[in-house]
């Protein structure tokens, strides 16, 4: 029997952070509803959409900021 050789694992070309509902951002906001088709299942089993462009960010205050830039 042939043994293979180990195959090199990839380096990763990209890293892609993303902010999804629930998020707290920089300054202390919170993501509370997400409109991106993009759904993604934690490992808690919980499924939660990626914040898009025009989506709210709530702050403890009741300010809130609509994120303005993708």
């Amino acid at each position: 029997m042939k043994i293979r050789p180990a195959l090199k694992p990839i380096p990763p070309i990209a890293i892609y952070r993303v902010a999804i509902e629930c998020s707290q951002t920089r300054n202390g906001g919170v993501i509370q509803q997400a409109t991106s088709p993009r759904v993604f299942t934690l490992d808690n089993g919980q499924r939660v959409r990626a914040a898009q462009k025009g989506d709210y960010v709530v702050y403890d205050d009741g300010r809130q900021a609509q994120i303005i830039t993708a």
